[in-house]
């Protein structure tokens, strides 16, 4: 049931009915819709809003579509990025350009891997940097619980690594050591 439209927008309109005191059945309804979803899925989407929630209106557009005015605008690429998906969308005074859409997969993952690569730089001196952050961050705490519930009104540090790293550290500092005294040991 969770990915039918049914699945989806049930609890969505259950949350503004009984949390924000609106019933559906007052409202219009905005639906986003996906540059390459099948008309049958759009037919199944307006069903559920018209037969089971009694919505008086509803309105299906584009995401790519949606996406432009913030910015006044009607006529313009858009890349769409999303996580399996990434697709360049034309849109033309306020509609999609299908025969135009160019589709790629996996482009997010892509990107990660690039930028891991990219800190794969700053990985090859992690031993040196952790041991660096232990050195000025870490210590021994006098009263271990005491020190927790302080920490947990948010003591926060930010230990800066590079120009643009910044690394924030909370209990770990004092947590580390702490292990020191475990019956455990260290780690």
């Amino acid at each position: 049931m969770p990915h039918t439209a049914l699945g989806i927008y049930k609890p969505l309109l259950k949350t503004s009915d009984n949390e924000l005191g609106l019933d559906p059945e007052d409202y219009a309804i905005l639906l986003t819709d996906l540059t390459h979803n099948p008309a049958g899925k759009r037919e199944e989407m307006a069903e559920v809003m018209f037969e089971r929630f009694n919505v008086h209106a509803r309105l299906m557009a584009h995401q790519p579509v949606l996406s432009m005015y913030p910015f006044g605008r009607t006529t313009d690429p858009v890349v769409d990025c999303g996580h399996c998906l990434t697709q360049a969308v034309p849109v033309h005074e306020g509609y999609v350009m299908p025969h135009a859409i160019q589709r790629m997969n996996d482009v997010c993952l892509q990107l990660t891997r690039y930028f891991e690569k990219h800190l794969q730089t700053l990985m090859e001196h992690k031993d040196h940097i952790v041991e660096d952050m232990k050195r000025k961050c870490c210590y021994i705490s006098i009263d271990f619980d005491a020190e927790l519930k302080l920490n947990a009104e948010a003591h926060l540090i930010h230990e800066k690594l590079t120009a643009c790293h910044v690394v924030s550290l909370e209990k770990e500092r004092f947590e580390v050591l702490e292990s020191l005294f475990s019956l455990e040991g260290p780690c």
